[in-house]
Parts: C-alpha cells; sequence; structure tokens
C-alpha cells in the first residue's frame, strides 16, 4: 500500500484563506495571460510581484494573516530573487 503524506494537505487547509486572500489581490505578474502572485507547493509558498512595491504588499499582507492564525515562516531558508527584462 502506497504511503500517504498528510503534512502537504494538512498545510493546505490550514493556510486555504491566506492563499484565497492573496490570491484575490491585484499584484501579480502575468502568466499565459492569467495574473499569477502566489505559488505553493507542499509547505512551500512563492510569492511573485512585478515591482519591489508589489512584492512588499503581498509580504506584509502575508505577514498580517499568518499571524492572524500564529503562522511563523523559517527566514534562513527565505530567498529573494530579482529578474530584470
Amino acid at each position: 500500500m502506497p504511503q500517504t503524506h498528510l503534512s502537504p494537505y494538512l498545510f493546505r487547509f490550514y493556510v486555504r484563506d491566506i492563499i484565497q486572500a492573496i490570491t484575490r489581490m491585484n499584484v501579480g505578474c502575468s502568466v499565459g495571460g492569467s495574473m499569477v502572485n502566489l505559488l505553493c507547493f507542499a509547505d512551500d509558498m512563492v510569492l511573485i510581484a512585478p515591482s519591489c512595491d508589489g512584492i512588499k504588499l503581498l509580504i506584509d499582507t502575508l505577514y498580517i494573516l499568518a499571524d492572524e492564525i500564529n503562522m511563523s515562516f523559517n527566514t534562513s531558508k527565505t530567498v529573494c530573487m530579482v529578474f530584470n527584462p
């Protein structure tokens, strides 16, 4: 019988309101005609914005929403990347 790992499912359930709030924001990058600002896989989250102001708005919003559910982030694993067109 294959082993099922519950961690990604529990994380998704725990942060679903955060995911919905962030993805409804009008900040992100156009990818294939769709606006994308958050990618999630297992317990990892990636914020995407077209500017420093946009990413700051997403980070500030994520911080406020996460604080409401007593969620913390491992900042030693946090990375910021900038791509110039």
